[in-house]
């Protein structure tokens, strides 16, 4: 159920003004909220509307989770109660979704409620596999532990995405300004220059020819162009929520070496945090499988579990799915036979992590060279195209 941030103001018991903002679904249950909160006499209650411009808003990012986790282990460590610690991080905050959740964690806690069952109530924000990490901390007696490794798996994954999208942000910036510069230049220079060939009266050359006939297309018909992006984006609106075309757009992913190992590494990340947990083969499989999100490696997990029932290795149930490589295969055999799974699924996260980066960094040498040339080629070529009959006339002069 969606979630929105309410603000209100009523009295409490000693006769004061109080307001505040509350997280919920509908006005009834923010009653119901303030009514536990002691609050005797409601004044008035106002859906808050969130502005695009405004960061407070917004869903709160892996990022904020991330770093409330790490902030709340190191309180706790320090000696701080979790209540209080809630408390001080509550004020904290500037995302409000946020501020509310760590709110109603407060509220939940004093009512004795657990902090993994707490977080229940937010799916959205917390996913599962967070979820059930935490109450094994909480009945292990390892909770501010179990929120610092929480913390450091979200920012590594983080730290990941963010290099693939600093590898990609420089050729996207480029050449969207490129098709920006040459859309600009093919509707209003370009037809400056036939008015001055016009005038010449001299046969164009051919380069410069196709130029001004695309210009003219492009001025009277450009919005065709407007076509294939819309048609993408609504085909992708209306198949993006069915199973098998996910399957089918993941399959063709999965073909390119980078992607297939950015989502074996989500897959050995989150086995490896359950199991250094201390979750049964089993159920770690099962939290593994939930947490996914490529529906590929969640159906080959299950499977994975499948063969794990049957009494077959770890390793054994892996070499039967094509999406897991031969030295994948092979290290967690090793794992397996001498006892240091965990171990060994950490240092083949390093191995593909460190492929990753290597990968990142080549992409950026190979993409500058390649985008200089594209940029030349487009540009320049329209820039010739346009000076090409004035230097033919120089020449003829």
């Amino acid at each position: 159920m969606k979630q929105h941030i309410f603000q209100w103001s009523g009295l409490n018991q000693k006769g004061e003004i109080i307001s505040g903002n509350i997280l919920s679904a509908d006005i009834e249950q923010v009653k119901y909220q303030l009514k536990k909160q002691n609050v005797i006499s409601v004044n008035y209650i106002k859906k808050k509307y969130s502005s695009f411009f405004s960061k407070n808003f917004r869903k709160p990012s892996m990022l904020e989770i991330a770093i409330f986790f790490r902030q709340l282990a190191t309180l706790i460590h320090s000696g701080v109660a979790i209540l209080q610690s809630c408390e001080i991080l509550k004020r904290t905050q500037n995302n409000l979704i946020l501020q509310q959740i760590i709110h109603h964690l407060e509220i939940d806690i004093s009512n004795g409620i657990s902090f993994s069952e707490s977080l229940k109530k937010y799916p959205q924000y917390i996913d599962s596999l967070t979820r059930e990490l935490l109450q094994v901390g909480i009945q292990s007696g390892t909770f501010p532990t179990m929120l610092t490794r929480i913390a450091a798996f979200k920012e590594k994954k983080l730290l990941l995405h963010k290099k693939i999208k600093q590898a990609l942000f420089y050729p996207i910036i480029v050449s969207i300004i490129a098709t920006c510069v040459s859309i600009i230049m093919l509707i209003f220079v370009v037809p400056k220059f036939e008015e001055l060939f016009h005038e010449m009266n001299k046969s164009l050359p051919l380069l410069t020819q196709c130029v001004i006939n695309f210009s003219h297309w492009l001025c009277h018909y450009g919005l065709i162009l407007m076509i294939p992006p819309f048609g993408i984006f609504l085909f992708w609106d209306i198949l993006k929520n069915s199973i098998q075309f996910q399957m089918k757009l993941e399959s063709f992913y999965l073909k390119l070496s980078i992607f297939q190992k950015i989502k074996l590494i989500n897959f050995i990340r989150n086995l490896m945090m359950t199991l250094i947990a201390g979750i049964p083969i089993l159920d770690a499989l099962k939290f593994t499988a939930l947490a996914s999100s490529c529906l590929t490696y969640k159906k080959a997990t299950e499977k994975i579990q499948q063969e794990i029932i049957i009494g077959h290795p770890l390793h054994y149930a892996m070499q039967q799915i094509p999406h897991f490589p031969i030295l994948c295969v092979q290290m967690i055999k090793i794992g397996e036979e001498s006892g240091s799974l965990e171990k060994m699924l950490e240092k083949m996260l390093e191995l593909y992590e460190s492929d990753i980066d290597h990968f990142v960094s080549n992409l950026g040498q190979i993409l500058e060279p390649l985008i200089m040339v594209v940029l030349g080629v487009l540009i320049g070529g329209l820039v010739i195209a346009m000076y090409l009959p004035i230097f033919k006339l120089g020449t003829a002069l």
